[in-house]
């Protein structure tokens, strides 16, 4: 038997608010051959498509839908976006680096019957003009696509009047796939995507805000979450950190931003009072628009032994599935060990 277990952090995200505008959606099951739903990767798997905005403006991704029925009202959904990997095999497993979350929820389908159906909505995404991503639409339920291989689906790309294309299965860039089933290559989603223009009209200046606690454990892992509004992209840096820790690196002052595109995870390494610096930046126009804000956290030294605890939501679980474990642990924890009784050769942890 193998399980996974993996520790979950819970990212939370403001997202922009726009006025009513027109919404367009794209169905790969309308106007094509093939995109029946029949083949799966079972549960805790993902599909991937890519979106390329080719209009005249930035488009706001609002939901995405996928082939399910009222049996997936159990089953959490989440959107993930790259810019980077466009093609070729992504990660297995989420989160991963160059990947953000930007969506995750349980939809409430009413029809027992199979087809497409928005299982992520209020999504609130920008995608600039010219902009070209990738997505992983990861369901703890049945991940159902269709297609067996190369031209078992087509068309693999639909447009929209205004330029933008939902590219699927054997599409490729770069000589590679875009349409990965779980491992499986290609696989064509089979769902849809509903977005509006954004004109210049609705473009407001960012406001950049986060989370961070007032105090923090030296040598523990804090997490600080972005809270702004209207942004695009944030990049965070810490001043009075310097040299940064192994593996973290300054680009024009900021620390890693092709990496840290929302929330930031860092291990303090010495005591006292640490200045955190965000800035929010709105690249929806020719001219960015940017703002920026500053707070400071204590980092302190534990005065009491760390208090381990957990949560998980599942009792039960076959064969090959991923049971995700929470830390909750207090007191500052610096190591964490896992450990499954009785003893499981085959179980594995990241």
């Amino acid at each position: 038997m193998k399980t996974k277990i993996r520790i979950l952090l819970f990212l939370f995200a403001f997202m922009t608010t726009f006025g009513l505008k027109a919404q367009t959606t794209l169905n790969t099951t309308l106007a094509s051959t093939g995109y029946t739903g029949t083949n799966s990767s079972g549960t805790n798997s993902y599909i991937t498509f890519v979106i390329s905005n080719n209009s005249a403006s930035a488009i706001n991704l609002t939901s995405v839908g996928n082939w399910t029925s009222s049996v997936d009202n159990t089953a959490t959904y989440t959107l993930y976006q790259s810019a980077t990997s466009l093609s070729g095999a992504p990660p297995t497993a989420y989160p991963a680096a160059g990947w953000n979350q930007i969506a995750s929820g349980v939809p409430s389908i009413s029809s027992a019957t199979l087809s497409v159906n928005d299982v992520l909505t209020n999504i609130n995404f920008i995608i600039p003009i010219g902009a070209i991503y990738r997505f992983v639409l990861f369901t703890t339920g049945t991940n159902r696509y269709s297609g067996t291989g190369v031209g078992t689906c087509t068309p693999n790309t639909f447009t929209s009047t205004s330029g933008v294309q939902l590219q699927v299965g054997d599409f490729q860039i770069g000589g590679l796939y875009v349409g990965y089933g779980g491992p499986n290559n290609p696989r064509f989603f089979t769902g849809s995507i509903t977005f509006n223009n954004v004109g210049s009209s609705v473009i407001q200046p960012p406001i950049a805000n986060f989370y961070a606690p007032d105090t923090v454990w030296i040598n523990s892992p804090a997490t600080l979450i972005n809270t702004s509004s209207f942004q695009s992209r944030v990049f965070w840096n810490l001043p009075n950190e310097n040299p940064l820790l192994s593996g973290y690196n300054r680009q024009a002052g900021y620390i890693d931003t092709a990496r840290y595109f929302n929330n930031f995870t860092y291990t303090f390494t010495s005591p006292g009072l640490k200045l955190v610096k965000l800035l929010a930046v709105n690249d929806l126009k020719r001219d960015s628009l940017r703002d920026s804000i500053s707070k400071f956290i204590y980092v302190d030294t534990p005065s009491q032994a760390p208090k381990a605890d957990f949560i998980t939501f599942k009792r039960i679980m076959g064969i090959t599935e991923e049971a995700p474990f929470i830390d909750l642990s207090t007191n500052g924890p610096t190591q964490w060990e896992w450990t499954i009784d009785p003893y499981c050769i085959s179980c594995i942890t990241d």
